[in-house]
């Protein structure tokens, strides 16, 4: 972590003061320890080790990182060692910094971590041997010596890495789980025409079912986990990026990391009734930083072309007239009064020969536009 100080003959105690408030270190001292010498510490975008080695400078105050807690301790004089300072870069097998890796003199309480930077600077003694480590990598010893800069790079430990499926507020190796979770990645759709997120379900989780109700882009549709489990309102609870939502219609199926289908009590527990329905948990891709990553710009199309599956055959208007005549000859019943006179009924086919025919207007065609077909577009771009 980087830090702040401009201070001009203050007592060292304030100083420590501004530091606390802008990081998340406690520095941890007893009462021995003298923190009335006053300072004068100039730091602009420095680290918190550069500036304790500045206000400690010629004092017999020595310091020890252990994660967010710094301590703070008087060196006897009968057990001073003559030491040195060295520093050092902590990358991975790409030559990315690790930022936030723990670097510890073998056997003492003392260490520091790597800034954004992955850098680190450190005072030791003769012989010392650091210590460097970070989770998913495997643990380095290096011995000192004579060497004033020291460049790691770690390698991963593949044994201590292994697929977590996050369930409720806590998670579990894939290998272990015994719940009845289904998990879909966005390796697995990111090619798909997809109309709306719900679809990328469809066919890769077991239990899972999509019925389409509309034609509409970005509609969800009825999706049923293990079938019906409630009397009203079937849908499931989604969870986006940890927060509930009511549907995803608004989610770009390509905005996917992956989904995890919850089905059964113990998965859905902490989510209450909410969960009756099952739950499915949506995990949303992030930026990656590094000098191996690069910006990105990502378009595509997919068009789509939709037609009613079955045409009903409707009356015409004579066809109709007909039809009640049948009606009312069937029933043994008269004609109304209105319609029972030639004259009547020829009045009523010449206004339909006016207007149309006696075809009338094909309502069916009107409402399904018959016999063109629907043409659904979605565009997507994406800047990563």
């Amino acid at each position: 972590m980087r830090v702040n100080i401009e201070a001009n003959h203050k007592m060292a105690s304030e100083v420590l003061k501004q530091i606390e408030d802008q990081t998340d270190y406690l520095f941890v001292y007893n009462k021995n320890v003298n923190l009335n010498n006053r300072v004068t510490v100039n730091a602009k975008d420095e680290t918190v080790a550069d500036v304790l080695d500045q206000m400690f400078k010629g004092t017999n105050i020595v310091y020890a990182m252990e994660g967010n807690n710094i301590l703070l301790m008087n060196q006897e004089s009968g057990n001073q060692q003559k030491g040195k300072v060295i520093s050092g870069t902590v990358v991975d097998a790409a030559g990315v910094p690790v930022i936030g890796a723990n670097i510890t003199v073998k056997g003492t309480s003392q260490g520091t971590i790597t800034d954004i930077d992955g850098k680190f600077t450190l005072e030791v003694e003769e012989g010392a041997v650091l210590q460097i480590s970070y989770i998913g990598y495997m643990e380095q010893s290096v011995p000192v010596g004579k060497k004033s800069v020291i460049n790691v790079a770690l390698k991963e430990d593949t044994q201590a890495l292994d697929e977590v499926v996050v369930v409720g507020y806590g998670t579990f190796k894939k290998s272990d789980l015994t719940g009845a979770i289904t998990q879909v990645k966005g390796d697995e759709i990111a090619n798909l025409p997809l109309r709306s997120a719900a679809d990328a379900l469809q066919g890769k989780a077991a239990g899972v079912t999509i019925t389409a109700n509309s034609g509409s882009p970005g509609s969800l549709g009825d999706v049923r986990i293990r079938g019906i489990g409630t009397l009203n309102g079937n849908n499931p609870l989604y969870v986006v990026d940890g927060m509930p939502q009511g549907d995803i219609g608004w989610l770009n199926p390509r905005d996917i990391e992956n989904m995890e289908v919850l089905k059964d009590a113990s998965a859905q527990a902490i989510y209450g009734s909410r969960a009756a329905n099952g739950v499915i948990l949506i995990t949303t891709k992030r930026g990656a930083s590094g000098s191996n990553y690069r910006s990105n710009i990502e378009f595509d199309m997919n068009v789509g072309f939709q037609s009613v599956p079955k045409s009903y055959d409707m009356l015409d208007a004579e066809g109709f007239m007909e039809y009640k005549n049948r009606a009312y000859a069937a029933a043994g019943m008269a004609l109304p009064d209105d319609f029972a006179t030639e004259e009547r009924r020829n009045e009523i086919l010449s206004f339909l020969e006016k207007n149309g025919g006696r075809e009338g207007t094909d309502w069916w065609g009107e409402i399904t536009r018959k016999p063109s077909e629907a043409v659904n577009q979605n565009y997507n771009l994406a800047l990563s």
